[in-house]
């Protein structure tokens, strides 16, 4: 679990966030999954004000089902409890956040304690440019890479998210790098 110090709106506010992801809750042993959100919780009174960011919340709070295992059920209800019990407490300074690509798979119970929703659009050529600048600012580029090839590829791949481009810019680094070893190796200077 990591707990990092945040902003928000001048406050200094507690951000619990989980490593490995809060959506893995969902453990192989029974009972352990109710014990880490008690747990999440727990932590959260402690330290309010807090923020419970839950990332791809779809991943372990969509709508329940029949298929849904017992500890499934089990472990969403605990988590529905907890959260009613931060709802009903008139003091708490606690505050659930939740992030989905997929709001339509999420429990009509979660949408109900979820009062407010926010639509965060696909970023525009200019936001994309914006993305691609930060993820490549630290990184060696060809000098062919330059501010009209940039703005040219942010223009050409329309529909994608900021997460793609992080990921196109990883793996751009990741050849760069191993063509670079390549070289190195081929080279006789390197042997791996």
């Amino acid at each position: 679990m990591v707990v990092q110090r945040v902003k928000v709106g001048g406050l200094n506010v507690d951000d619990i966030s989980s490593q490995p992801k809060i959506s893995n809750l969902v453990n192989m042993y029974y009972g352990e999954s109710q014990k880490l959100a008690e747990a999440v919780f727990s932590l959260a009174h402690k330290l309010q004000p807090s923020i419970i960011f839950i990332d791809e919340i779809d991943s372990f709070l969509s709508t329940r089902s029949s298929r849904d295992n017992e500890a499934t059920r089990m472990m969403k209800t605990q988590f529905m409890a907890l959260w009613d019990g931060l709802l009903s407490e008139t003091e708490s300074r606690i505050l659930v956040i939740g992030a989905t690509n997929r709001p339509c798979d999420l429990d009509s119970a979660i949408l109900r304690r979820l009062p407010y929703k926010v639509q965060v659009p696909l970023p525009n050529a200019a936001q994309r440019l914006q993305i691609l600048r930060i993820h490549l600012k630290d990184e060696p580029l060809a000098t062919s890479v330059n501010a009209g090839y940039l703005q040219e590829f942010a223009n050409r791949v329309e529909g994608l998210s900021g997460s793609d481009l992080f990921e196109i810019c990883r793996e751009a680094a990741l050849r760069g790098l191993k063509d670079w070893l390549n070289a190195v190796e081929a080279g006789g200077v390197l042997n791996l």
